[in-house]
């Protein structure tokens, strides 16, 4: 996995009244790490590339796979938890109606795992965390170390779940309350 970077004519090359954001997504990619060929033949050279926020894979077949935003990443340890794919797995479990994962602080890793859930009917119970450590899709790394149930989760206008708000709402909780 990693981070989208795109080079093209068609895009912007600078945030109007933003120099700081302007530097932190547009930077240059050196030539030698540069190996694609353009329609015409030639190598493509260093110069401003944009470096989009978003993760994701290509597959054997050269197909591009999104799993969310870098801003939205877990570091846990050396390793790199897609929010999106442990959401995509926790949605199957037919008592979650929303969720939304995020990384919280954690002393030894970085960061660790957390589901923030909207229980379907209230029927989620404390087997939702034994139900996923079973999960034969969610890796030991990628598992919730910590589950807290909402009544609602914040979403945008585009209804996404507002990650950040999820953080700051459980920085404002101590642990102890979150378990």
């Amino acid at each position: 996995m990693g981070e989208l970077i795109v080079d093209s004519p068609h895009g912007m090359d600078r945030y109007a009244g933003s120099p700081a954001a302007t530097t932190e997504r547009f930077r240059d990619v050196p030539a030698s790490a540069i190996s694609e060929e353009t329609a015409s033949g030639e190598t493509k050279s260093a110069r401003q590339w944009s470096y989009t926020g978003d993760l994701g894979y290509v597959d054997e077949v050269g197909q591009f796979w999104s799993e969310g935003r870098r801003a939205n990443a877990i570091t846990s340890g050396t390793i790199t938890v897609s929010d999106v794919s442990v959401e995509e797995v926790l949605r199957e479990h037919p008592g979650v109606a929303d969720v939304g994962v995020v990384g919280v602080p954690d002393d030894r890793r970085g960061e660790h795992v957390v589901a923030c859930v909207v229980p379907n009917n209230g029927s989620v119970t404390e087997n939702l965390i034994a139900w996923a450590r079973g999960h034969p899709d969610l890796a030991a790394y990628e598992q919730p170390r910590e589950i807290v149930f909402f009544e609602d989760l914040p979403h945008s206008a585009a209804m996404a779940v507002q990650k950040f708000k999820l953080r700051e709402q459980l920085a404002k909780t101590k642990k102890t309350e979150r378990l």
